[in-house]
């Protein structure tokens, strides 16, 4: 069978143009697009808002490192680039979408919009139809579509929906913004940006520290607390750090301001801070060094005079004889860049420049090594070393310098009494000794016929290395061709070795009367009174003779150009004063009886140009005149020698005189007592029951105190005083008595202050010196203060701290003064070296315990406590306080001396005593002051310079105590040998004349006694009776009951008349030349004799006195 095969009907043109409903159809599509794309973005910017929302609180609240932040982001925003482009195809909005959609807007067109956008986008996947067909059909739909009003849309709710969260998101974003910092700040770091929740501000490090200095840290954290802070250092070549915590004001809170304290480090060191969020830099801190002194050298180079040898050593405190060179060698630790020395005081300021004392000084510096050379004047001194390095670091040293004053050469003549008379064919033998530091330059003698000019007698050149001379020498007086009746006076000189200007000291003068080869005495007339010489004119001869004495010690006292001492000038002037008196009245008197006397006139005229000399302290124009009136005395003694012996009226006349004027002598007026002696007693005693006041006011404030407490504690258990306030009330009243209330301590302490500021202006009126003032009105002030504490009611225990300062500050006045006052010179001048020597021993033993401790604590070896510093203020104020005790008792030692011999006075002058415990003084309250304020070495440094002064001044006491027994040993011996003649003269002589010449002399001895034995009682009642035995003419037969009653206490037997009087006087004298001699045994044994035993041992001298006796 055959087949035909069809052919395929040739394809038709198909109509392209686009109608109406395609445009509109297209305009779907396009808006469609548009609304889809802003549904996108919307949506990503929530998903943002959201991620960042929960970034940021995760952030707010765990605070997320950077790295963190940035991980976090480059998740957030990997997931939303995966949901863009998981929703990029939801994004094409077809044509064919855009008709499916019409399709639901316009249901009445079916699926004729459909296919005709099949055919006409997509013909090649449609199947092939009919283009009359198609036409008809895009005809059709363009017709439906045209009819169509509405536009198909998709849903707005889902774009609604985003917009309104985002918008939320926004709001509640923008109010945390506005409401809280911290928002800001975690908005600030979703950004990256920098901003720490805490903001941390770190002082930066220093460059440079000081070896023993800690590093402070200070740290501010404004913002959120942090959660650590530490500061952490270690050395520049080690990789351990060492952390040290910063804290705040708080506990647990790192907020505010934080510090910590780095230790002092001893090498270079890194530091940094790590606060929180902030890691400061690493800082390099270089740590400066300490500038020390290695090593110090001293060597001492003495003058060559001296002949001492160098020597060498390594303590800074030196002592060195006068005119020494000091060179100090030290060694730093490294190079210093300056170095000064410069003298200080005290209190460690720099002296001034133009103080004449400062010594000369000269320093030198090598890279580490330093020299400094001084050479030392007269006076102790204190020198500061100071070196600095270029970085700043300073080192100081004190450098103590205690000179050994060259004392100027001491001579003397030996054997030989200070007046003495001898016939012009005697031959004087006497012996002269001088001594000297170091060595003696000449010893001579110069004497001086009346009053002509001086003329050497003796002189001698000892070897160089020789410091003591002794020399016998033999003078024949008819060598000088002397003759009744001329005076010699004659005295030795001395000079030492010193190079610049050496010093001469002369021994006193010495008188020696050329007398007749024999004497008449006519005693017939004159009852044994006068020798044919007039003996008022005798003692004024001998006053003036003490009178030159003295202004010839006081014209070669000054070494080195000081100024005499004005008081010696004045009591001088005042004792030519009463020689004048005397003397003038003595010619006034004689004139009367006998005629003019031109010997006499020319004296006082040669006394008043002495005194104008005086006036003006002129001492070398004044001794001339002195030694003028001395020579016109001494002529007028020879005119009335002529008229008394020659036994007339005239005669007679003259002798009248001479025993009226003795009898002004040997009766002088009793010196009016002061109101000071009459009241003094009852003053101290005042004292005494005021602080006894004071002492039972602190018994009564403690009860009242005590009181007050348990009424207290009655009122605080109510139960137990209602159950039984009867038993109570009588249990009270039965017990002990009722204490005073505050009112009345108050007024108690106020009248005891009234009552001491009385006894402070009767301490005034009685001048007795500053110090008892200014302790008074301490005392005063304390108990006032004391009134005031015990009526607040709340201070009990300061009010009877201050009444207890109050009675320890009389007391403690009260035994000064009892010791101030006391009459006894020995016995003042006794205490006043002890308590000097006390003083010394007890400073010193203070500054050394100041200074170890000091030097311990700079050893990194245990530091002083704060108990061990009061305790040593508390010491050092008690030193200072007794200190000012002892320069008033020096004042008062010096004022007392007046009336002792002129070698005392001479030694005492010598001494200074009053300077030295002056500056001694200055320098203890200077140590007080420094340990008050914390300057310790200056302290112990002050004080070990006073302890220097006070052993000096104790050692210069010494000499005045000896010198003081010496003289009272001579004084003792001489009275007890004219005793001794006299007795003999009494008992073997029969002859009447001689007899009463035997009793004058007794009188006058007994006189002579007296006036230096004040300070010992009974030996002044022996002589006062022996006086007024003598003075009455007895014989060795006067009846016992003749004796005066007021002496009869004194012996066991009173003498009955002139003979046994002095014989009791003649046994006192012996027992105290015995107690004298074994007084300075004692003084000379090598071990000191302990000060409890020191009573025992001297009643034990004493009572083996007597038993040799």
């Amino acid at each position: 069978m055959a087949t035909t095969t069809a052919l395929p009907p040739e394809p038709k043109q198909r109509t392209r143009s686009i109608g109406t409903h395609h445009r509109r159809l297209e305009r779907v599509r396009g808006r469609e697009r548009l609304r889809r794309s802003a549904r996108i973005a919307l949506a990503a910017l929530l998903w943002i808002g959201l991620f960042s929302g929960l970034l940021a609180l995760l952030d707010y609240r765990y605070e997320l490192s950077t790295m963190t932040r940035i991980t976090a982001w480059i998740f957030g925003l990997g997931l939303l680039t995966a949901g863009l482009v998981h929703w990029r195809r939801w994004l094409n909005f077809e044509s064919h979408d855009a008709a499916a959609l019409a399709e639901q807007a316009w249901p009445d067109l079916g699926q004729r919009l459909r296919t005709s956008v099949d055919y006409r986008e997509e013909a090649s996947s449609t199947s092939p139809a009919d283009p009359s067909l198609l036409e008809a059909l895009e005809v059709e739909t363009e017709s439906q579509v045209t009819r169509m009003h509405s536009e198909p849309r998709s849903p707005v709710w889902p774009l609604m929906a985003i917009g309104g969260a985002l918008s939320c998101l926004l709001v509640a974003w923008t109010w945390g913004l506005m409401a809280n910092a911290e928002w800001r700040i975690t908005t600030g770091r979703l950004f990256l940006l920098p901003i720490p929740y805490s903001s941390v501000n770190a002082e930066a490090f220093p460059e440079t520290i000081a070896w023993d200095q800690e590093l402070p840290v200070s740290v501010h954290v404004d913002g959120r607390p942090i959660q650590s802070a530490i500061v952490r250092f270690r050395k520049s070549d080690d990789a351990d750090w060492t952390e040290v915590p910063l804290e705040g004001p708080k506990p647990r809170s790192l907020h505010g301001d934080l510090g910590a304290t780095v230790p002092p480090q001893a090498d270079d060191f890194q530091a940094q801070i790590v606060a929180g969020p902030y890691r400061g830099p690493i800082a390099d801190i270089h740590v400066l060094q300490p500038l020390t002194i290695e090593t110090l050298a001293v060597k001492v180079v003495p003058p060559e005079y001296t002949g001492l040898p160098e020597s060498e050593s390594d303590v800074t405190d030196v002592r060195v004889p006068e005119g020494s060179t000091i060179h100090w060698s030290a060694t730093f630790n490294r190079p210093p860049s300056t170095i000064q020395v410069n003298p200080i005081s005290g209190s460690t300021a720099p002296v001034s420049s133009g103080d004449s004392k400062l010594p000369s000084i000269s320093e030198s510096l090598n890279e580490e090594h330093a020299l400094v050379s001084v050479e030392s004047g007269r006076e102790p001194f204190q020198l500061l070393l100071a070196a600095e390095t270029e970085d700043g670091m300073r080192c100081e040293s004190p450098l103590l310098v205690d000179v050994i004053p060259d004392r100027p050469p001491s001579v003397r003549l030996t054997q030989l009494p200070p007046e003495s008379e001898a016939i012009s064919t005697t031959e004087l033998r006497f012996g002269v000794e001088a001594s000297d530091d170091y060595a003696l330059q000449n010893v001579g003698i110069k004497y001086r016929i009346d009053d002509g000019e001086e003329q050497l007698l003796w002189q001698s050149a000892p070897s160089e290395d020789s410091g003591q001379v002794r020399h016998q020498v033999v003078l024949p007086l008819e060598d000088l061709q002397l003759n009744f009746p001329q005076a010699l006076t004659f005295y030795a000189f001395a000079a030492d070795r010193r190079q610049a200007e050496p010093t001469s000291a002369s021994s006193d003068l010495h008188f020696v009367d050329i007398r007749p080869f024999s004497r008449t005495y006519e005693l017939q007339e004159c009852n044994g009174n006068c020798q044919g010489e007039c003996l008022s004119l005798e003692k004024l001869i001998k006053a003036q003779r003490e009178i030159v004495r003295r202004n010839f010690t006081l014209e070669r006292k000054p070494p080195s150009g000081e100024t005499v001492d004005s008081t010696a000038v004045q009591t001088l002037r005042t004792d030519q004063q009463d020689a004048r008196e005397k003397t003038d009245a003595l010619r006034e008197a004689l004139e009367q009886k006998i005629g003019p006397l031109p010997m006499l006139i020319y004296a006082t005229r040669a006394m008043d140009d002495a005194l104008e000399h005086l006036a003006e302290d002129n001492l070398s124009d004044a001794r001339p005149d002195e030694e003028t009136a001395l020579a016109d005395l001494i002529a007028a003694r020879r005119n009335l020698r002529k008229i008394l012996k020659q036994g007339n009226s005239q005669s007679q006349a003259a002798r009248k005189v001479d025993q009226q004027q003795l009898d002004k002598v040997r009766k002088p007026e009793p010196k009016p007592t002061s109101p000071k002696d009459s009241e003094l007693p009852k003053l101290i005693e005042k004292m005494e029951q005021l602080a006894k006041k004071q002492q039972s006011f602190c018994k009564s404030a403690a009860a009242c105190s005590s009181a007050s407490a348990s009424s207290q504690s009655q009122q605080s258990s109510p139960r137990q005083s209602q159950a039984s306030p009867k038993q109570s009330s009588e249990n009270q009243s039965d017990s002990t008595p009722k204490a005073p209330t505050r009112e009345q301590l108050q007024q108690e302490q106020t009248a005891a202050a009234d009552e001491m500021n009385q006894l402070r202006r009767q301490l005034e009126a009685g001048d007795l010196g500053e110090l008892a003032k200014q302790k008074t009105e301490q005392a005063r002030q304390a108990a006032l203060r004391s009134a005031e504490l015990i009526g607040q009611g709340e201070k009990d225990s300061e009010s009877i701290e201050q009444a207890e300062r109050s009675a320890a500050e009389l007391q403690r006045l009260a035994d000064h003064l009892r010791k101030r006052e006391q009459p006894d010179f020995d016995q003042l001048l006794s205490d006043v070296q002890r308590m000097t020597e006390n003083l010394a021993t007890n400073q010193r033993a203070l500054s050394g315990s100041v200074q170890a401790s000091q030097s311990g604590s700079k050893s990194d070896e245990e530091e002083p406590s704060e108990q061990q510093a009061e305790d040593q203020i508390h010491q050092q104020e008690q030193l200072a306080e007794r200190s000012d005790e002892l320069a008033d008792l020096v004042q008062k030692l010096v004022a007392d001396a007046g009336d002792q011999e002129w070698e005392v006075q001479r030694e005492l002058l010598d001494a200074s005593p009053v300077d030295a415990a002056a500056d001694a003084r200055q320098k203890i309250h200077d140590a007080a002051d420094q340990l008050q304020a914390g300057k310790r070495l200056p302290a112990a440094a002050s004080g070990t310079h006073a302890a220097g002064q006070l052993d000096r001044l104790a050692e210069s006491l010494s000499q005045v105590q000896k010198q003081f027994d010496s003289m009272q040993l001579a004084r003792l011996s001489e009275a007890e040998r004219q005793a001794a003649a006299l007795l003999d003269q009494l008992r073997f002589n029969a002859n009447s004349n001689a007899k009463a010449a035997a009793e004058s002399g007794a009188a006058s001895l007994g006189q002579t006694v007296r006036s230096w034995s004040s300070g010992d009682a009974e030996l002044a009642r022996a002589a006062e009776l022996l006086s007024r035995l003598a003075s009455g003419g007895s014989s060795i037969h006067r009846d016992r009951d003749d004796a005066t009653p007021e002496s009869e206490t004194a012996f066991a037997q009173s003498p009955r008349n002139t003979f046994e009087g002095l014989r009791a006087l003649d046994q006192l004298l012996q027992q105290r030349i015995q107690e004298a001699f074994l007084d300075g045994a004692l003084q000379q044994q090598d071990a000191a004799v302990p000060t409890e035993y020191q009573d025992m041992v001297e009643e034990y001298y004493r009572t083996l006195s007597e038993d040799l006796q």
